[in-house]
């Protein structure tokens, strides 16, 4: 009986081609769940860990706190610095630094302006139509997804988004932006469909404070 060995390259050959279209099947399904997360996403009310470090973790800055999210507004509240607030209402965004007791506003008349990671959080931007799936993997109910730029833009790289299946809402987004930093959000301990009260996603300084106009800088006075 002649025997026949099954030729080394045929065998890597049908593993990567497998293995390419199972990747392709996971990212397939990874961004339709992200995108559809993002898009029946209304509101959500959790904590927020807001994280950011050299890639070599030789510098690590941390600030947190709680996050308010309704469909085009958001505010951040910090613990951490204590009494620092973010806040945008869909025309203006707020920054308030306690210790200096300055306030500073800033019109938005662009949406070009807003960063990418906060049109998708505030379900203002479908992801697949900016980005594709690199590489995503699935494990205890969460979803990693390593994203692509359909543009190459020098402000940020090597994304990667959490979705989390169960809560249907982002629970992790990173990137490294252009000083070589790693950028990462955590949002924990959830909740979505909330209805906020009507002065939510407001500020009223109080007495002293300091006001500064600026235009434009929404990215670098953010902080995001």
């Amino acid at each position: 009986m002649r025997r026949f060995l099954l030729n080394p390259i045929f065998i890597l050959f049908t593993f990567l081609a497998f293995s390419q279209e199972s990747n392709y099947n996971e990212c397939k399904k990874a961004m339709a769940t992200l995108d559809n997360v993002v898009s029946r996403f209304t509101s959500f009310k959790g904590k927020f860990v807001h994280t950011i470090s050299s890639i070599d973790d030789s510098f690590k800055q941390s600030e947190e706190g709680y996050l308010y999210l309704e469909k085009g507004k958001m505010k951040w509240e910090y613990t951490n610095p204590e009494g620092k607030i973010a806040l945008y209402d869909g025309r203006w965004a707020y920054l308030y630094i306690k210790e200096d007791n300055t306030l500073y506003k800033i019109k938005i008349s662009s949406q070009k302006r807003i960063p990418f990671f906060l049109k998708i959080l505030l379900g203002e931007m479908k992801p697949s139509t900016k980005f594709f799936c690199a590489n995503s993997n699935r494990e205890e109910g969460l979803i990693k997804i390593e994203l692509g730029y359909e543009e190459k833009e020098p402000s940020f790289r090597r994304v990667s988004v959490i979705v989390n299946e169960r809560e249907k809402f982002l629970q992790e987004i990173s990137f490294i932006n252009e000083f070589d930093e790693r950028v990462t959000f955590k949002f924990l301990e959830g909740e979505t469909g909330i209805k906020f009260k009507d002065d939510t996603f407001s500020f009223s300084p109080g007495v002293g404070t300091k006001t500064i106009e600026d235009t434009e800088s929404f990215q670098e006075n953010l902080g995001f």
